[in-house]
């Protein structure tokens, strides 16, 4: 897959977006494979294992992963309109990030392996199960695609204090920007 330059900016929590439930997306039309592409460059540039389309603003049902998740070398993954088909009822915990939460890990449980149902970029329907990080990384994305965050998973007191961390310091960032764009104006 030839991919181009575009790199999408990823959206940060706090953001409310990140909490919308996305759409089923129709035909992979031009506009959907050009997102695809995009959102591919866009994980493949932040170092990212996955990244689904509500992080960057579309509120569609379609997520990707690193094909290195499968086999090394291996072609970026694309989800379209997936649904969960199976899950272990066996629980791994284990470190995870998210681009929406920058340097953020938190120990998170998930079902040790799971197996996903989608349509991939050329409309052909497939299957895929995964074990370990392979499968951490297909619940992660398909609950972005529900509004669900991984700092769901956490209890309640820790969440909210880094709720409250994050929220801090995205108005911060907010206000550093706003400084800088008053003295270019200047």
């Amino acid at each position: 897959m030839d991919l181009p330059e575009v790199k999408i900016k990823i959206v940060q929590f706090p953001a409310m977006v990140l909490r919308q439930v996305s759409r089923p997306v129709g035909d992979a039309d031009y506009n959907i494979k050009q997102l695809v592409d995009a959102m591919v460059s866009t994980m493949a540039s932040s170092n990212g294992l996955g990244l689904s389309a509500i992080q960057v603003g579309a509120p569609l049902r379609i997520f990707v992963l690193d094909g290195k998740l499968v086999s090394e070398g291996a072609q970026p993954l694309v989800f379209i309109n997936p649904e969960i088909v199976e899950l272990s009822e066996e629980q791994q915990v284990a470190e995870e990030g998210c681009l929406s939460f920058a340097g953020v890990t938190m120990t998170i449980p998930r079902a040790t392996t799971a197996r996903v149902r989608a349509w991939n970029r050329e409309g052909k329907m497939f299957e895929l199960s995964g074990h370990g990080l392979l499968a951490r990384a297909l619940q992660h994305e398909y609950e972005h695609l529900d509004g669900k965050l991984f700092i769901d998973h956490l209890p309640i007191m820790k969440r909210d204090i880094l709720k409250r961390k994050l929220t801090k310091r995205a108005k911060l960032v907010e206000r550093v920007a706003l400084q800088k764009k008053k003295r270019l104006v200047h």
